[in-house]
């Protein structure tokens, strides 16, 4: 009994720990996109310079 309700409150855990990581990809990926977005927009103030 005390063994299900560890697993349960690890995998919960667990569940919590990879929707908090998609998030924080899922931002990084939409920041690199945007920054990579504005520097083909504008090249002379952008990251990369053309």
């Amino acid at each position: 009994m005390q063994m299900q309700t560890y697993y349960g409150m690890l995998h919960r855990q667990e569940h919590r720990a990879i929707l908090f990581l998609s998030i924080g990809v899922t931002v990084l990926v939409v920041f690199l996109v945007s920054w990579l977005v504005f520097d083909i927009l504008h090249p002379s103030i952008g990251w990369i310079m053309r």
